[in-house]
């Protein structure tokens, strides 16, 4: 019985183990599922025979071979907070959507500026055929296409300006690179600036000039708010005169109806007291006049007296002096 035991664990390892590896290996090789949004392109002897649709497929075997691509996969550090990409040859072609980031590359302004710049690009590969024959190195070629054509582009303007037109930078970068890329089979949805390195000389001279920037920006703001408010202050000052002189021409026009009413009082009280007091002395035989004649000449007597205080005055008449007058 150990005999026989032995002589078939033999077998099974001789014979059924190397049978099933090859039946796998031949499965493997003869069949191949493909998932959406995935492609191959099968080749049999070395010659294109058809674009394998997602699905399930039969391979000849040996002479039925994938072409493989060679293409760029995003690998995380051993930090997994950043990663980088590596060189792939996937057989299995992704049709979805992917991003590439391409590393800075030295550039030159239109005034001789040196500065790095890095681009990345959101593309997707729409004809499988013309991307695996015909170009050498698909991923390659689109990073040495897109970065010649940011080179060409940053070499037309000057410093001073790149960093004011990014968005035109993208866009040109875009729309020069779509035609190349669409003869590779490549889809450009968008192409973009993603990192910028500069000298720090030139760095020392770029915060310089915005902290002179920014001084003279504050200067004229200074200058605008002086200048606002001593237009605020005229503008009040004016309004204050203005005011003042409509107040004062108030009071005036008010003082003068009042004296005015007041005048027309006082006349009016004199007239009443002049026909009360002629209403008086009728009687008695005496004209108004007369009456006010006198009291008027007492008045002034009395404001002789009064200012002449130092002095005597004597009351002469007036006979007697016209007869002193015709002795001389």
């Amino acid at each position: 019985m150990s005999e026989a035991l032995g002589t078939q664990i033999a077998v099974f390892y001789l014979v059924l183990v190397p049978v099933a590896a090859a039946v796998a290996y031949a499965f493997q090789r003869c069949f191949v599922v493909l998932r959406q949004g995935e492609s191959m392109v099968l080749e049999r002897s070395g010659h294109f025979r058809k674009v394998l649709s997602p699905g399930f497929h039969f391979l000849a075997p040996v002479v039925d071979r994938p072409r493989a691509i060679s293409w760029r996969a995003a690998q995380l550090n051993s930090s997994s907070t950043d990663c980088h990409f590596v060189k792939t040859h996937p057989s299995r072609i992704d049709l979805r959507q992917q991003v590439l980031s391409f590393s800075q590359q030295d550039m030159l302004t239109m005034d001789n500026i040196p500065i790095k710049l890095g681009c990345s690009a959101v593309l997707e590969i729409v004809d499988v055929l013309k991307a695996v024959y015909s170009v050498q190195g698909l991923a390659d070629s689109i990073e040495l296409l897109l970065l010649a054509e940011l080179r060409s582009i940053i070499s037309q303007q000057p410093f001073s300006s790149i960093c004011n037109s990014w968005d035109s930078i993208n866009a040109r970068l875009c729309t020069n690179s779509s035609g190349s890329l669409a003869h590779w089979g490549v889809f450009l949805h968008r192409a973009a600036v993603s990192s910028i390195s500069i000298p720090d000389d030139i760095k020392e001279a770029l915060d310089f000039e915005i902290h002179e920037e920014k001084e003279r920006r504050a200067y004229i703001l200074e200058a605008d708010g002086a200048r606002e408010s001593a237009i605020t202050r005229s503008r009040g000052a004016a309004a204050q005169t203005v005011l003042l002189a409509e107040a004062d021409k108030a009071v005036s026009i008010q003082r003068a109806r009042g004296d005015a009413e007041a005048k027309i009082i006082v006349a009016q009280a004199e007239s009443d007291s002049i026909s009360a007091l002629k209403d008086v002395v009728k009687d008695v035989g005496v004209r108004a006049t007369d009456y006010l004649t006198a009291i008027q000449y007492l008045n002034s007597l009395s404001k002789v007296t009064m200012d002449s205080s130092n002095s005597e005055v004597l009351l002469v008449p007036s006979e007697a002096l016209d007869a002193a007058a015709s002795r001389n």
